[in-house]
């Protein structure tokens, strides 16, 4: 799914040169934490099919079917509606639409395709009900397999592992070994690997990808040959094997284009996009994206485009273009919210906040980290929310908001105390320490540092040992007790230097001299 970020500096009147030299340290810290948030966010990868229309170069596909592949996070096409004259719905027919499964399906696949999971995820569990009474089990496998879809959308990934292990079972417990069958099972597999992937268990979804290619190529079926190459590629991707996964990607395309489902074809450019970026190819990623995008906006592709726009946002940023960033990321964020992709609009708030921190407009920055933490409290993954706490609470802490920094980093600290995650527990003491610094609360911080210190002591990274060790001879130096002030700076020095850290080692070397400066003149 990670420095980026130029921070304005920290608003504090009352240290020295040296000391001052010392704030270098919580930049280096959070530009870590926020981009490493940021970076899951980005690149938004498209892994796997479900079961919806086709959108083919020319020709609108009619139909719902089983047989014809999907895509992650992905609406449908104008195309595909009850209201395109394509549609085969008579206008009298609307009102019994609601006992028809066929309706009810292709309606939950529209509103999946649409990005409106929720509601997908309601029609979709009512046509299971209805296939189930009916006794179709290749349509409730086919139900199955899309409710799967549609959870794994929607992070659920324990009850999208359920349907779609329901569906696989259903396929598997067949006497036929047709090609609807096999099929089944090829989309069972991928959509199973997805999930996997989506927990990082990538061996078994990897094995998962490869058992879907070798059904699908068994009975000659392109799309889901293409569907599983795409995934195969996504997973390689994953692993850092980038040759392995760019070898994937240009096979997963032929099949693509061979096929002519224009959002596929914009699923692989998007990853293939992504794929470029992470080896240094930005003018290739950005070709690429291009692509992409001019195809999921010709099929009406909300959430695609939102995504597409938020990975183009992030290439533009990491370029230095910020005015291009914001462009694209403000466009990505309105849709994201329109289809209540809540998790990676927070994500794109979050990288718009380091943007405006650049750019030297604290109350922009201020703002956007505040709705990147409004919308991931509506989420359950406490460990972003505790990250988006903390670009909270350092934004706080740069416009001298210390009361509201402290209060911020503390419940971040409360959220990384129960998941027992020591590095940020670590780095959320250190910033709640200069907080109570910016608050003149010596005793606070010195407690607070002295915490992050055992902490990190605990986890072993000299770099970051050697900057907490840097802030407690700040407070002693504040404090006016120049001997433990030094004794901190010389071991912070020994250990930066070891680290490899310049920065760092120039900050320590800078408070020595000044600590031996001022304890000179005492002794005078």
């Amino acid at each position: 799914m990670y420095s980026f970020v130029n921070p304005l500096k920290p608003m504090l009147n009352l240290h020295s040169n040296s000391q001052k030299a010392n704030k270098r340290f919580r930049v280096l810290t959070f530009k870590f934490l926020s981009l490493s948030w940021v970076f899951t966010l980005i690149f938004v990868l498209d892994f796997y099919q479900g079961s919806s229309s086709r959108v083919l170069a020319q020709t609108p596909s009619p139909r719902v079917t089983e047989d014809s592949p999907s895509q992650r996070n992905s609406p449908a096409s104008r195309e595909a509606t009850p209201e395109s004259p394509n549609s085969t719905e008579k206008p009298g027919d609307r009102n019994n639409s609601s006992s028809d499964p066929e309706q009810l399906f292709e309606k939950g696949v529209e509103q999946f395709r649409q990005g409106l999971f929720s509601e997908s995820l309601e029609t979709l569990k009512q046509v299971l009900e209805i296939r189930q009474s009916q006794n179709n089990p290749l349509e409730v496998a086919a139900t199955l397999n899309y409710l799967g879809d549609v959870y794994a959308n929607m992070g659920d990934n324990v009850e999208a592992e359920k349907a779609i292990q329901k569906a696989l079972a259903l396929y598997r417990q067949q006497s036929s070994n047709s090609n609807e069958v096999n099929r089944g099972v090829s989309r069972s597999l991928n959509l199973l690997g997805f999930v996997y992937s989506n927990t990082d268990k990538l061996s078994e979804a990897l094995k998962l990808h490869l058992d879907a290619l070798k059904i699908a190529q068994s009975i000659q079926d392109a799309e889901n040959i293409g569907e599983s190459l795409h995934n195969i590629a996504s997973v390689y991707t994953r692993q850092g094997e980038f040759e392995q996964a760019l070898e994937y990607y240009e096979e997963a395309r032929t099949y693509r284009e061979q096929v002519g489902d224009l959002r596929d074809q914009s699923r692989t450019l998007n990853n293939l996009g992504a794929l470029y970026f992470s080896r240094g190819d930005t003018e290739k990623a950005i070709g690429v994206y291009q692509q992409a995008l001019a195809l999921r906006r010709q099929i009406g592709d909300q959430a695609g485009v939102g995504r597409l726009l938020s990975n183009m946002g992030y290439i533009y940023q990491q370029l230095g273009d910020n005015s291009q960033a914001l462009v694209h990321l403000q466009q990505a964020v309105g849709l994201l919210e329109i289809i209540k992709d809540l998790e990676n609009a927070a994500r794109v708030y979050g990288l718009m906040g380091t943007i405006y921190e650049t750019l030297e407009q604290p109350d922009n920055a201020l703002k956007a980290y505040q709705q990147a933490v409004e919308l991931t409290k509506a989420g359950e993954d406490r460990e972003k929310l505790g990250n988006a706490l903390d670009q909270l609470g350092n934004a706080y802490y740069k416009q001298s908001q210390y009361e509201q920094a402290v209060q911020t980093h503390q419940q971040a600290l409360s959220l990384y105390q129960e998941l027992e995650n020591k590095p940020k527990i670590g780095a959320t003491l250190n910033s709640l320490g200069e907080a109570y610094e910016g608050l003149g609360d010596y005793s606070q911080a010195l407690a607070s540092y002295q915490q992050a210190l055992k902490i990190r002591q605990e986890v072993g990274k000299k770099a970051e040992i050697g900057k907490t060790l840097n802030h407690i001879g700040e407070v002693y130096e504040n404090l006016g007790d120049y001997s433990q002030a030094l004794n901190s700076f010389r071991e912070a020095l020994v250990l930066l230097k070891e680290a490899g850290d310049t920065e760092g080692e120039q900050a320590a070397r800078q408070s020595i001299e000044s600590v031996e400066q001022k304890q000179s003149q005492q002794t005078r």
